[in-house]
């Protein structure tokens, strides 16, 4: 039995030093593309070099808060920076290509810019989160009503990639007995248990009082607000309603982005004991640890059966490297003796 132990230990002590290649050194971004020329495939052609342009600027977007958006930098080499791209959703007529773009880039010379112009930014994804879109008119709110407009909005709004991830629920019958407008927190809460999210958002929205736009109202699970206005310019009710729906998931990014902006300066290794039950469940966390953008390395110091002693070297702070680990469903917690201890939490058992 002894020989065994040692060989189980020799072969996770292999895979661990191993490491899969770094998920994290890449940095992603999608967005919906359109474009019409005189065929199919020209349409195509234009609509995939425009659109690998937009997803970098889309990039530099999403990692930084709306007040530096004007200090964002132009570089004329950022195609030296794209590792690949793919496309969904493809559709085409005789002149016009329609389909959502992905374009992954190398993030360490993303990073180095952003440095360079002194901008912060946040590179942590969050779990998804569900935004219930109710529609207020006359006192009344309505939810899953055919005639709200507010809901086929954000069901139709295309999934892209994002530091926030936002979700729609369906409207199906477990959806409607699960919550209706007015029902308690725990009945919201359960309908977003459903859809695996993080947190379940209310979504409102109401005419404005000049009859020409929405006024919408973000309120989130600890009671915070934030408010914004839309106006309806020439547009039909159902684009101020995308746009709305739009608005709304751009303000959930940007209070997420501000929470878990990183400092240039800020970095550091964290010693912590890893804690596991067997060679799988020291695989997955070791996988989990080389998608989180935060964990620039990691170091496994010591390794035993169910532990091993690993230094996590990190960008951010402590808390900031430990909201990033929730986002991946890992635990990282007080060990009882002035030391941390990261393992898989419950969402990360299943």
């Amino acid at each position: 039995m002894a020989s065994l132990s040692r060989l189980f230990i020799l072969v996770l002590l292999g895979l661990g030093l191993a490491g899969p290649a770094r998920a994290a050194d890449l940095l992603s971004a999608s967005l919906v593309i359109d474009a019409t020329a005189q065929s199919a495939a020209q349409a195509k052609e234009k609509a995939l070099q425009e659109g690998q342009q937009q997803a970098f600027r889309r990039l530099l977007e999403s990692m930084t808060i709306e007040a530096d958006r004007a200090r964002l930098p132009h570089p004329a080499n950022w195609q030296d920076w794209l590792a690949d791209f793919s496309v969904d959703q493809e559709k085409t007529s005789a002149v016009r290509y329609l389909a959502i773009l992905t374009v992954r880039f190398k993030a360490q010379p993303v990073r180095n810019l952003l440095r360079q112009a002194n901008i912060p930014f946040a590179e942590t994804v969050s779990k998804p989160v569900l935004a219930v879109p109710v529609f207020i008119q006359s006192g009344r709110g309505m939810l899953w009503d055919e005639d709200n407009l507010w809901l086929k909005a954000w069901q139709e709004r295309p999934r892209l990639t994002g530091p926030v991830p936002v979700l729609a629920p369906v409207g199906d019958s477990w959806d409607r007995q699960a919550y209706d407008v007015g029902a308690d927190k725990e009945r919201l809460d359960s309908l977003g248990r459903r859809y695996g999210t993080a947190q379940t958002i209310l979504a409102e929205a109401r005419p404005s009082a000049n009859g020409l736009g929405l006024d919408v109202r973000l309120v989130y699970p600890g009671g915070q607000a934030t408010s914004f206005g839309v106006s309806l310019a020439k547009d039909s009710p159902a684009t101020l309603y995308r746009k709305a729906a739009d608005a709304a998931a751009l303000q959930i990014e940007e209070l997420w982005k501000r929470q878990n902006l990183v400092s240039h300066e800020s970095s550091g290794a964290l010693l912590v004991t890893v804690n596991f039950s067997g060679l799988a469940e020291w695989l997955k966390i070791r996988e989990k640890l080389e998608r989180i953008p935060l964990v620039r390395r990691q170091e496994v110091l010591e390794l035993a059966r169910n532990q091993a002693s690993l230094a996590l070297h990190h960008a951010g702070d402590v808390n900031q490297l430990r909201a990033a680990l929730a986002q991946a469903d890992l635990l990282l917690s007080s060990d009882g003796q002035g030391g941390d201890s990261l393992s898989l939490s419950s969402g990360g058992q299943r």
